[in-house]
Order: C-alpha cells, then structure tokens, then sequence
C-alpha cells in the first residue's frame, strides 16, 4: 500500500506541475503577443538601456554592470552575426552554382548551425550573467543544473540536424 500511496502522489505532482506548466506557457504567450517587435539594432539598444536605467530596485552598481554586459554582448553577436551573414551568402552562391561540390554545401551548412548554436550559447550567457548581477541565482547547484539542461538542448540539436 505504501507503493501505491508514493506513486500516486508522485503522479499526482507531475499532474499539478503539468498543470502549472500550461498556465505558465499560457501567460507567456500571451505577454509574447503583446511585445512590439524590435528588428533594429539600434532601436534595441536604446530600449534595453531605457529598461535598465528605469528598472525600479536596481543600484548603481547593478545598472553599470548590466550596461556593461549588454554591450560586450552586442559585439560579440554582431561579429557571430556577420559570420553568418558571410556563410549564408556564399551557401546561397554554392547552391546556385551548377559545379558545386556537394562536401563544400554540407561544410557550410554544419558551420551555419556551429556559428547559430555559438550565438543561442552567448545569449543564455549573457541571461545567466544577468541573472548573477540581480542576484536571482539561489545555488551553485541552480546554474549547474542550468549549464547541464543548456548542454543537453546543443546536443539535442546536433542529433536532429546531424553535421
């Protein structure tokens, strides 16, 4: 009966947090639908510093630290965003030019996905960095238990888009 009595309630947790889960995807979407789209550079550079400089509770130190880290950010994204740029051209050419060969193709296109998994990895980076600097960070074991998921999802990625 104790079997019964833990697997139950283990099921009935998975359940509520299923639960949970939606109601939070939910909201989310909900928040994403209503986010102007930013598609220029400069537009959202001006946003994220209005956001950080009138963010309520942050001090001085919190807002010099998270400028700081969106603009080395930004420049590291904008040379990984170049290099894409410059592979997705020449794949363009590659795949258009009859002689091709086909090696060159399939080497472009694993160096697209190396450059864009480079990219998604700067990002979660930099929320990880943002997250440290606000303090939201409650264990070492969290932002290890963060990397491990992060490792998992570039894996992931390699077995559904194999080089």
């Amino acid at each position: 009966m104790n079997r019964r009595f833990v697997f139950g309630f283990a099921f009935m947790a998975l359940a509520f947090q299923g639960c949970a889960h939606v109601d939070v995807e939910r909201q989310l979407d909900e928040k994403l639908a209503k986010e102007p789209a930013v598609t220029e550079r400069a537009r959202l550079l001006s946003e994220s510093g209005r956001l950080i400089a009138t963010a309520p509770g942050l001090s001085n130190d919190q807002r010099a630290r998270l400028i700081k880290l969106r603009d080395s950010t930004q420049v590291v994204s904008d040379r990984l965003r170049q290099k894409l740029f410059k592979e997705e051209g020449l794949l363009l050419r590659k795949v258009l030019d009859a002689d091709t060969d086909p090696a060159e193709i399939d080497l472009l296109k694993k160096r697209i996905r190396d450059t864009e998994q480079e990219r998604l990895a700067l990002f979660f980076d930099t929320v990880r960095n943002a997250n440290t600097i606000l303090g939201r960070w409650p264990s070492r074991s969290e932002r290890q238990n963060e990397d491990f998921f992060d490792q998992m999802m570039f894996e992931m990625m390699d077995v559904n888009y194999p080089h």
